[in-house]
């Protein structure tokens, strides 16, 4: 690869879009491409250059960032038909900052090495927040020399590089952090309908779970739960249950038992099914109070 950068970005959605006005204080020569041409408007209108194809883009740029919703698709556009390993010269870098499954990056980083070219899996943390801010934390597995290259670039989005080890290993790093919250909140939402069937004051339970340390993150969403802000889609149930379900995979592909992580899954398959799967994943709560037949409130209820 040639010393001069030449950056493009695939995915430009929730997560993307952000990323890529980061980049775009500093990269002016930004291609980028998305299967919807409309969520790329603004950030054509701030410069950007619109690839209509992948193999355009691929023409065009040396490092090439994915923010894809999940494994299919990341395979689809790295070595589908007419994908970037179609175009891409030797020697270029692809960073894929979606949250993928173990071993699709691990084929994905085969498939690129045999065309001398580098794939690094880099799945993020720190949410739309971060990504607008350029606090993201950054896990990543590939090759340390490709992960130098592109450093400068992956700077302007975090706050945090790790780099973790072979291909995969970002991967396995982000459904581990994935897996502990998303599983950690089906026990948040179960205590909070246990709380509230018994007739507690769920905001004095709240205050009680901050103060003695029990809370942690989980508790930064009661007010969202309360105030049943459940059409908030920044990390829809349907991600939620995905990102859960990679963590399985990746636990039965290293023979991992996971007997909790299987139970909460569970949960949020039945509240995608319930009709759930488009809202925000903390409305896998009105699964639980419908079992119990029971509504989470922040003033005192009981049945």
């Amino acid at each position: 690869m040639s010393s001069e950068l030449r950056v493009g970005f695939v995915g430009t959605g929730t997560m993307g879009a952000p990323m890529v006005e980061r980049l775009l204080d500093r990269e002016r020569a930004l291609s980028i491409h998305d299967v919807n041409p409309a969520t790329a408007a603004s950030l054509r209108e701030r410069g950007a250059h619109w690839a209509p194809s992948l193999e355009d883009l691929a023409t065009r740029c040396n490092v090439v960032l994915l923010s894809l919703p999940g494994p299919a698709q990341i395979k689809s556009v790295v070595s589908g038909p007419g994908g970037l390993l179609s175009k891409l010269e030797a020697g270029s870098i692809i960073v894929d900052l979606s949250t993928n499954s173990v071993q699709t990056a691990r084929e994905l980083a085969a498939a690129c090495h045999s065309r001398d070219i580098c794939f690094l899996d880099s799945p993020v943390s720190g949410g739309m927040k971060g990504a607008r801010e350029g606090t993201l934390v950054l896990m990543i597995g590939g090759d340390a020399t490709a992960l130098e290259q592109v450093r400068p670039v992956l700077e302007q989005i975090s706050r945090s590089i790790f780099h973790l080890g072979p291909a995969g290993s970002g991967s396995v790093a982000k459904l581990v952090n994935n897996q502990l919250y998303l599983c950690g909140q089906v026990l948040f939402f179960e205590g909070l309908v246990l709380a509230a069937k018994a007739g507690l004051d769920l905001s004095a339970l709240i205050e009680i779970l901050n103060q003695s340390g029990s809370g942690g993150v989980h508790s930064l969403l009661a007010d969202r739960i309360f105030e049943r802000r459940f059409d908030d889609r920044t990390f829809t149930l349907a991600l939620a249950e995905k990102d859960v379900a990679l963590a399985l995979e990746a636990g039965r592909s290293l023979e991992v038992p996971m007997p909790a992580t299987a139970a909460s899954h569970q949960l949020f398959v039945e509240a995608a099914a319930a009709g759930l799967h488009d809202k925000n994943f903390w409305a896998a709560v009105e699964l639980v109070e419908r079992h119990a037949n029971t509504r989470v409130e922040s003033e005192v209820s009981g049945q």
